[in-house]
């Protein structure tokens, strides 16, 4: 964490089946004066500001017809600020007012539909790093004509694409028990 003056940069790690955890920090952040004015992976920018009751939501719209232009006046037409954007997820922020909680979802539907967006998109993405694992398995790179260093090189993709294969499959599975839930 790094503060100077009237910004704050702060480091944090969250993960895709998150999202409410985050909007709750974000909401703690608020409560503290610190307002987000940025969002980058894993780098939170925060504005100086009077602490504040602010309820932030994440949106993960579906990238097919998306007319960015019209979601965001649509949630600005709802009350809703947004005040940042990460790898297809959209922050959005609005004052709570007296006993009121605002929600941009309005029923488990909607909210899951945002979930299946995910999980599809996530589901892509496993297929396709499984298709390069296997490739990677049974391929002849691995022939001892290229060396330490290729066997090395081929060694550490192949702990990557695991570890990719392992967090994605398990981000599908935690977005299903969100669904249900």
């Amino acid at each position: 964490m790094m503060a100077r003056g009237e910004t704050r940069v702060q480091y944090r790690l969250f993960f895709v089946w998150e999202d409410e955890r985050e909007a709750a920090w974000l909401e703690e952040m608020a409560r503290e004066g610190w307002h987000l004015e940025s969002v980058g992976l894993c780098r939170y920018c925060f504005r100086k500001g009077e602490p504040a009751e602010i309820r932030y939501r994440l949106d993960y719209p579906s990238p097919q017809g998306f007319d960015e232009r019209e979601y965001r006046t649509l949630f600005k037409d709802a009350g809703w600020e947004h005040c940042g954007e990460l790898l297809g997820w959209h922050y959005f922020r609005t004052p709570v007012q007296g006993t009121e909680t605002p929600e941009i979802f309005s029923d488990a539907e909607s909210r899951n539909e945002k979930y299946k967006r995910l999980q599809t998109f996530l589901g892509a993405m496993v297929a396709i790093l499984g298709a390069n694992f296997f490739f990677l398995l049974t391929s002849n790179l691995w022939s001892r004509e290229g060396g330490a260093a290729r066997t090395i090189l081929l060694v550490f993709a192949v702990v990557v694409c695991s570890i990719a294969l392992g967090l994605g499959g398990y981000a599908v599975v935690r977005l299903e028990r969100l669904r249900r839930s």
